[in-house]
């Protein structure tokens, strides 16, 4: 499997972290005390149906199934275009996440959403905001969300009043990152998020920047970033202090997702590094 530059066309990622990021915190937050029989019965639908390679997992799909659920309803208060389209976004990249996570046999997002969708029907419950704003999410663009939401992580880290290296860090040896300058992505969109987040947030830009020169002579400036790994977000490890129930197996499912991204980045280390010669 590669990755170039051929994923979802001029793609929006304008608005979406850490917005949506923390709004799905907060969705997952309200899963424990939901009741509500109809998103279990869905969520227990499309575990069969999407095909979850270990059964054993059943039990958290469904939480964050019921967790996707809540954030899909809480599109629905939204009126303002670019809130409903940033938080769509968000949605289908968390459910690629889930999906590959998961193992799923079937990986198509907008397909996963419209069973979500239809299954709301025959109880008058609508969520159709996102209709026009879902489509089947590629690796590529996966990866752009994927690697936004570990700079984010790390961001959160250096607001608290700490500055994590990730060259020194274990979680970085369990990455790879496709470099390559930004004037030959196809997603301008993606550039230009990254451009504000470098002019934003400049003192952390420099301290990133610093600990990152000397490998392979690059900076943070001259990158096109299509980073896959296993990062775990710490907002997740927050999360499960809400979930007191089997922690221990839930962070081996974790712990899964990590090795399924480690198996990917090997895959690509010598493609990603060949590039920079």
């Amino acid at each position: 499997m590669s990755f170039n530059n051929s994923g979802n066309e001029d793609f929006y990622f304008e608005g979406i972290f850490p917005t949506c990021d923390e709004e799905y915190m907060e969705a997952t937050k309200r899963i424990i005390t939901d009741v509500n029989s109809l998103s279990d019965n869905t969520c227990t639908m499309i575990y069969h149906s999407v095909g979850v390679r270990d059964p054993r997992n059943e039990s958290y799909f469904i939480d964050d199934c019921k967790a996707l659920i809540q954030y899909l309803s809480g599109i629905e208060n939204k009126t303002e275009e670019s809130d409903i389209k940033s938080r769509c976004n968000y949605l289908n990249y968390k459910l690629k996440y889930d999906l590959m996570g998961y193992h799923c046999s079937i990986q198509n997002t907008k397909e996963v959403y419209q069973k979500i969708v239809d299954s709301y029907k025959p109880y008058n419950k609508i969520l159709n905001k996102c209709n026009s704003h879902i489509k089947n999410l590629d690796l590529d663009t996966f990866y752009k969300f994927y690697f936004l939401n570990w700079l984010y992580n790390y961001l959160n880290v250096f607001i608290g009043g700490k500055f994590i290296c990730p060259f020194n860090t274990d979680d970085f040896k369990k990455y790879i990152v496709l470099l390559k300058k930004c004037e030959i992505e196809n997603n301008r969109n993606f550039c230009n998020v990254l451009e504000k987040f470098k002019a934003q947030y400049s003192d952390y830009i420099h301290k990133l920047t610093k600990c990152l020169e000397g490998h392979k002579g690059l900076t943070f400036s001259s990158w096109k970033y299509t980073t896959y790994g296993s990062y775990i977000g710490l907002r997740i490890r927050v999360m499960l202090r809400f979930r007191n129930k089997k922690n221990k197996e839930r962070l081996k499912l974790l712990d899964s997702f990590e090795n399924a991204f480690n198996d990917l980045s090997n895959k690509e280390c010598q493609i990603a590094y060949n590039s920079l010669e």
